[in-house]
Parts: C-alpha cells; sequence; structure tokens
C-alpha cells in the first residue's frame, strides 16, 4: 500500500515512506513550502490516487535523509484524527502486498538483529545487571494473515501510548521497546522491559497490555483476537535506543514478507 500526504494550504503531494512509532514520515523537496512544525494543520491522506480520509496532522521533525532527501515526520493531531486514519487503513487492507501464504515467515521487526528473540539468552553477570533488559513474550492469534499485518503495524505506530500506559499501571514498568514477528495470522510480540527483579510484575504487565490491545483493536477495528504469553521473561542486554526503521507494508516498493 503506498499512501500520500497533501496539507490543505500547501500544494503538494508529499509520499510517505515510512508509518512507525514516530509517524508518519514523507519524502519532500528542497525547495518546498514547509509547514511550521509543532502546529495542527488540515491534511488528506490519499491513497492510490483517492482520498484515504482527512484529519489534522502535526508536523514533528524534519530531517535530512542520509545526508540527501529531506524527511518530514507528523503525527494524527487528537485522537480522534488518530482514529480516523486507522479506521480508513483497515477498510482499505485489500490493498496491502501479497501476505505469505500459511506456513511461510514474515518478519515486522526493526532493521537490526533482535536479541529479544535469540535463544538460548546470554548470561548477564551481576555487574551487567543494573543496566539490563527484561523480555516477555506474546502472541496474539488473528482471523487472517491481512488482519496479523493490519495488527502488527497498529501496534508500532502505538507504541508510545502502550509505554505510557506501563508506567500508569497498578505496578508500574517501565517499556523500553517492542518487536514484532508475523507468521500468517499470528503476531508474535517481544516486550522489553528496564530490569526488573520482579518476575510477577513484569508478567501481569504483559498481561495487561496484551489484554489492553486486543479490547482496543476489537472496539475500534472490529478486530477478534486472542493472546497467550508464550514463557517466563528472559534477561536481555539493555536496547541501544536510537531511532529504527520497521519494514513496513507503507514503504514504497517494500514487502513485509
Amino acid at each position: 500500500m503506498r499512501i500520500a500526504v497533501e496539507y490543505a494550504d500547501i500544494a503538494q503531494r508529499m509520499t510517505v515512506v515510512r508509518l512507525d512509532r514516530h509517524g508518519l514520515t514523507a519524502n519532500i523537496a528542497d525547495d518546498a513550502t514547509l509547514p511550521q512544525l509543532g502546529l495542527p494543520r488540515a491534511a488528506r491522506v490519499l491513497c492510490a490516487g483517492e482520498t484515504l480520509c482527512e484529519l489534522r496532522l502535526v508536523p514533528r521533525a524534519l530531517v535530512r535523509a542520509g545526508g540527501r532527501s529531506l524527511e518530514l515526520t507528523m503525527q494524527p493531531s487528537r485522537i480522534d484524527d488518530d482514529l480516523s486514519f486507522w479506521q480508513a487503513v483497515y477498510a482499505r487492507r485489500h490493498l496491502y502486498p501479497d501476505v505469505p501464504a500459511r506456513g511461510d515467515h514474515a518478519d515486522d521487526r526493526p532493521n537490526r538483529s533482535s536479541e529479544a528473540w535469540h535463544s538460548p539468552q546470554p548470561e548477564i553477570s551481576t555487574a551487567e545487571s543494573a543496566s539490563a533488559a527484561t523480555c516477555s513474550r506474546a502472541a496474539f492469534m488473528l482471523s487472517t494473515a491481512n488482519e496479523a499485518l493490519f495488527f502488527s503495524e497498529w501496534l508500532e505506530f502505538h507504541f508510545a501510548e502502550l509505554a505510557a500506559h506501563a508506567r500508569a499501571m497498578a505496578s508500574p514498568s517501565n517499556l523500553l521497546d517492542l518487536d514484532r514477528r508475523r507468521t500468517d495470522a499470528t503476531v508474535n510480540v517481544a516486550f522489553i522491559y528496564r530490569y526488573s527483579c520482579n518476575s510477577n510484575a513484569v508478567h501481569r504487565a504483559t498481561d495487561e497490555l496484551c489484554a489492553r490491545m486486543a479490547q482496543e483493536a476489537e472496539q475500534c477495528f472490529g478486530v477478534c483476537s486472542r493472546y497467550e504469553l508464550l514463557d517466563e521473561q528472559k534477561d536481555l542486554a539493555p536496547p541501544d535506543g536510537r531511532l529504527r526503521s520497521v519494514p513496513s507494508a507503507w514503504q514504497p516498493g517494500r514487502h513485509s514478507n
């Protein structure tokens, strides 16, 4: 699926090259008229040349990618803008690229190797444990591979919301990262927390986050899923903290498989 953004007061169509936890990122020309950062503006999102939805987008960051093209990152202004966007995406999920056949494997992880999925897990010394992280895994089972792809993309986009919810729980947890792997209609998710000696707290945090995600997906999109916690949490080396891009159905010329 290829999408583009047009601001109402700027006569330029910007192709979205990345959709991840930072927002919608588009390439723009050096001589383009730039929207003012931080201010919500009326915009429309297009798919295959047709309007996908209309909403208010906030330009958040402007960077030069690899010393070449400029990239503008935008985010929905309000909760209703976010919901309108994702409901429109779900309604057009049939435009996703071909997803793997049953039994094939698709990787929705970032473009870096993830220790969350390595087995066996590395040993961590007492001296290192203060800066280590804890990983807990879960699997979401959906009805189709297309719904699994949508669910995986939606999770990544809302990472900040999940991290905020984890901090606000009765037993607060610091969610550092999450990685996703999709096989057919199943999305495996690794939740990476700041190191905790309380294994029960990590288990409860993962269970509560999974329940919240499953409930919200059903309420907002009618996407039904069931989940299960896969194993006991594992200790990991801490994530590097760098910004990252995720292989996505939104990147021109790229498939998630």
